[in-house]
């Protein structure tokens, strides 16, 4: 799947109702090996979606674990949005890898409460537990297009 006006590398939604929605960004750094220069690139980057939607965002205690020779950050948080006619949370989660000279991979999962927000930070937090440190970038290059 594509996001609207945001070029991803992937994107992968679960059920034709979107039960969650996956999505894989490359983003451009000075040097990818500067402790926090990949969370910092996406939050700067991210930061104006936030306020042009009036996101609330409330973050749980950031995490740290070993990724080949680093260290990665990943950040959960649950998103509050508030339109004219919908209100709705979300259990998300975002990891930041060093994965190519000059650019990181930022992979995130967004899980619509629907009213149950306990079971959608249960199924975020099942997915950073198992997905988030096993992933692997299988090319020494950095992809060349995002969709």
């Amino acid at each position: 799947m594509r996001f609207l006006g945001v070029p991803s590398l992937a994107g992968f939604r679960y059920g034709k109702d979107h039960h969650a929605v996956a999505g894989a960004f490359v983003m451009p750094v000075t040097d990818e090996r500067e402790p926090g220069a990949c969370g910092k690139a996406f939050e700067a980057y991210a930061q104006p979606w936030v306020d042009s939607f009036e996101v609330a965002i409330a973050h749980d205690a950031p995490l740290a674990i070993p990724w080949r020779d680093a260290i990665i950050g990943i950040d959960s948080l649950v998103a509050t949005t508030a339109t004219l006619g919908v209100h709705d949370q979300y259990a998300g989660a975002y990891a930041t890898y060093p994965a190519w000279k000059g650019a990181c991979l930022v992979f995130g999962i967004a899980v619509p409460a629907r009213g149950d927000l306990e079971r959608a930070m249960a199924a975020r937090d099942r997915f950073v537990r198992d997905v988030f440190p096993a992933l692997q970038v299988t090319t020494p290059d950095q992809p060349r297009k995002s969709y």
